[in-house]
């Protein structure tokens, strides 16, 4: 397909050596050619650079750049891959991530049909070895069920960071990604767009994978401090835009109060004694948390890891708090479901020149 109109994928990458070839190739293999793959290097201290370098030298479409200025992380990454591309067009590739051969022309064909949209996104399969070795969708991104918003208040995010092409001219001009988060940056950046009205349109059909490996995935660690930290300070800047916006979001702070339980709940299920006011104390568990929630979370936080299965305990979270948390308090981050298509096809073998 040829268009007049550039897509610049940016990659931010961090000691990726073994996968970023493949997603390379799989980017590099796309039917729609008018790209510019911007891969910001964050310090890596294996050859994952010198890798991109070759294929630089192979393909004049890929660029490697070297992030020099603190902080690190993907968001500094993609901030500077995004300052310094020019395409009408932007994804935010992560880097183990694989693009399907005509991911790019169907993304694009979308908004250039809905003029209106800011965003197109499309549906993600998980893999582990090969592409197609899951029927798993990483969730299913649909209208019509909930808001695109509450969903991802609802930690039912309903898409993953590579999942979207903008509009170019609907990304702010500076730091577009929070480049003080460790995590939940992609949840924080997503809702932050939303909350400034970015207008998405879905396509229904997955047209990327989504590599779901232990070793490669910083997932493990959304319980740790500085993790979870981060998980608050996302919450934070989203509960500043949330009441900012005032009747308008009213609507949203149940769903903000159901975060905060939940992601409280987690840390006392997950026995981090010095994280235990962790979401009580945030600006917006101040605002609205009841002081029935507070003594019920103090409650089961001196009962311990094993609340859930203390009938007390059980009994009068369910009075207190019904379906808003209890039922769910666990779910986080995506919802698996199986996909009954036809699989798509990846160029990720094809790497000579």
């Amino acid at each position: 397909m040829k268009s007049d109109q550039l897509v610049s994928i940016i990659i931010p990458l961090w000691n990726r050596q073994r996968l970023i070839a493949e997603t390379l190739a799989s980017v590099c293999g796309q039917t729609y050619l008018n790209l510019e793959v911007l891969v910001v290097d964050d310090g890596s201290s294996d050859d994952g650079p010198e890798v991109v370098a070759e294929w630089e030298r192979l393909d004049e479409r890929v660029r490697l750049i070297r992030r020099k200025l603190l902080p690190k992380g993907a968001p500094a990454c993609r901030n500077l891959g995004l300052q310094s591309s020019k395409g009408t067009f932007v994804i935010f590739l992560d880097s183990d991530d694989l693009l399907t051969e005509e991911a790019i022309e169907r993304r694009v064909k979308m908004l250039e049909r809905h003029p209106d949209s800011d965003l197109v996104v499309a549906q993600g399969l998980i893999f582990k070895g090969q592409p197609g070795d899951q029927n798993l969708l990483w969730n299913r991104c649909e209208y019509g069920t909930h808001d695109l918003l509450v969903r991802f208040l609802d930690q039912d995010i309903p898409w993953q960071t590579s999942g979207p092409l903008w509009r170019r001219i609907s990304l702010p001009v500076t730091d577009a990604w929070n480049p003080h988060l460790c995590s939940f940056q992609d949840w924080e950046f997503h809702v932050r767009m939303l909350l400034r009205d970015s207008k998405p349109v879905v396509l229904d059909h997955p047209d990327f994978y989504v590599r779901r490996s232990d070793e490669d995935r910083i997932s493990q660690l959304h319980l740790e401090k500085e993790h979870m930290g981060a998980r608050l300070s996302a919450l934070d800047a989203v509960w500043d835009l949330i009441r900012s916006g005032g009747k308008d979001h009213e609507n949203l702070y149940p769903h903000v109060r159901a975060f905060l339980l939940r992601n409280q709940l987690q840390v006392i299920d997950g026995g981090h004694p010095h994280l235990c006011q962790l979401f009580v104390d945030s600006a917006a568990g101040q605002s609205l948390l009841t002081v029935l929630d507070k003594l019920i979370l103090t409650w089961i936080r001196r009962v311990g890891p094993s609340w859930h299965w203390n009938s007390r305990v059980m009994m009068i979270t369910k009075l207190v708090w019904q379906g808003l948390v209890y039922d769910n308090y666990q779910k986080t981050d995506f919802m698996e479901t199986e996909w009954l298509g036809e699989i798509p096809k990846v160029s990720i073998f094809n790497i000579e020149s």
